[in-house]
């Protein structure tokens, strides 16, 4: 038993099938199958059935789902508290992007809980669309980029896939439903965040002719629900960014759903630092706690994985 057979397990329960964890964990779908049949010939138990409709946990496996998670993150503790000792004697800076609509407070975690790993560093922090942020990691004017990846030219780990909500005054005709279909919304104006949510629009709106019509564009999120709230136009935001809205708003899921994929890239001379490295694993263990807190929350997380960033 490995910490690989392990991954590939939480993988495959985490994302609902085979493919999607191969995808994830950028190896062949045949390595993903041959490490849990692995698993379970030394397990001597079955994990999990597999049929058309996606995968399911048997009873034990989903009891030793609970130690397989408990596995992965004690290397990561184990590599967090190696490289705490080094990262005590390593001074540089780290300069990162993100997109405009990442969700604040798990970037505000991961920057503290990298500044206690690497006192010594100097980290900055700029906003982008997906394009900037890509330029940005090719020019190398940053080391670490957060955005709607995977880039296939860079070192590229998956972090978490989430779903895109509407937000519309409460007493907008569409608000009175549980759920909105895109296609009442194809004709709708949009609020959005400046340099950020064109790309979710796209994602949301891909067959609109001439792109979504944007009302106004804003930096500042709380603007941006003021907006919304005077019937100047809709907002669609990524759920985690969603935690606090006015009482006056209305937050509603889209039919069908749309998600988008986030990915933490580094630049090319950043896959070797080991406080880029040590980034991009503590993003990945924030992720894991997010999922682990709200597993009713359509989220999906890629475990972390030693060799993700490499």
């Amino acid at each position: 038993m490995n910490l690989a057979q392990c991954a590939a397990f939480v993988a495959v329960v985490d994302t609902g099938s085979f493919t999607k964890a191969a995808d994830a964990r950028q190896i062949s779908q045949s390595a993903v199958s041959h490490a849990i049949a692995s698993l379970e010939s030394e397990l001597g138990v079955p994990l999990m059935k597999r049929d058309r409709s996606g995968v399911e946990l048997t009873a034990i496996g989903r009891r030793l789902l609970v130690h397989a998670r408990s596995v992965i993150r004690h290397a990561e503790l184990m590599r967090m508290e190696a490289e705490k000792v080094g990262g005590d004697h390593l001074t540089g800076s780290l300069r990162i992007a993100c997109t405009g609509t990442f969700d604040p407070h798990l970037l505000a975690r991961a920057l503290s809980r990298f500044g206690a790993r690497f006192p010594g560093f100097d980290s900055s922090l700029r906003e982008g669309d997906d394009r900037q942020i890509s330029n940005w990691l090719h020019r190398q004017e940053i080391e670490v980029g957060i955005f709607t990846g995977p880039e296939r030219h860079l070192a590229s780990t998956p972090l978490l896939e989430e779903e895109i909500r509407l937000v519309l005054p409460a007493g907008h005709p569409l608000a009175a439903g549980p759920v909105v279909r895109v296609a009442q919304i194809t004709d709708e104006s949009f609020v959005v965040l400046a340099g950020s949510d064109p790309d979710i629009l796209r994602l949301a709106l891909p067959d609109r002719e001439h792109g979504p019509t944007i009302a106004y564009r804003t930096h500042c999120r709380s603007t941006l629900f003021a907006l919304v709230g005077e019937g100047l136009g809709l907002a669609l935001l990524p759920e985690t960014t969603l935690r606090s809205v006015p009482p006056d708003l209305r937050v509603l899921p889209l039919s069908p759903p749309v998600t988008r994929r986030l990915s933490v890239c580094l630049s090319s001379a950043a896959r070797t630092s080991p406080a880029a490295r040590s980034f991009v694993s503590i993003m990945q263990g924030l992720a894991g706690e997010i999922r682990a807190a709200a597993p009713h929350r359509l989220l999906r997380t890629v475990e972390p994985e030693s060799s993700a960033a490499t």
